[in-house]
């Protein structure tokens, strides 16, 4: 079972990537888990900016942020929405959203068993993990844009 979820999930992710992207592009100060972009390219960018403001007497003001736990602490709502405003199928999105609301925690110890519901997180491990990341991640992104933050040069 473990290799078709793989298997369906990396069929998944390559659509959504090859296809939805192409057409509705992640933010441009997005540079998690992409092809040609990491760390480094942020950084090159930030100094840019840094070395502009310092160049036209100006200042420079950036913004970091620090998501703690954030694979374990995401919101599938986010994500869902995110897949559904870039128009992904609704049985990719009621797929995703099925994977994401049926997550069971389970232990034991002799005769004791727990299970408990899992209601935000994303599988750890799972191929979709760094696409959902970037996903919910961009989600936010986008709502800095549309509030005019990325306007200023920030």
């Amino acid at each position: 079972m473990s290799f078709l979820l793989k298997t369906v999930e990396r069929l998944v992710d390559r659509h959504i990537r090859d296809d939805i992207l192409t057409t509705y592009p992640l933010h441009s100060n997005q540079h998690a888990y992409q092809a040609s972009k990491s760390t480094d390219s942020a950084l090159h960018i930030l100094v840019g900016r840094i070395e502009k403001a310092l160049n036209n007497k100006g200042y420079a003001l950036e913004v970091f942020l620090d998501i703690e736990g954030a694979f374990n602490n995401a919101s599938p709502g986010s994500l869902l929405h995110v897949l559904r405003a870039r128009t992904v199928s609704s049985t990719i999105v009621w797929w995703i959203d099925s994977m994401l609301s049926s997550k069971i925690a389970s232990t034991n110890s002799g005769d004791i068993n727990m299970e408990v519901h899992m209601t935000k997180g994303f599988p750890q491990g799972g191929v979709l993990l760094a696409l959902m990341w970037i996903l919910t991640a961009d989600g936010l992104l986008q709502a800095l844009n549309s509030v005019g933050y990325f306007a200023q040069g920030h």
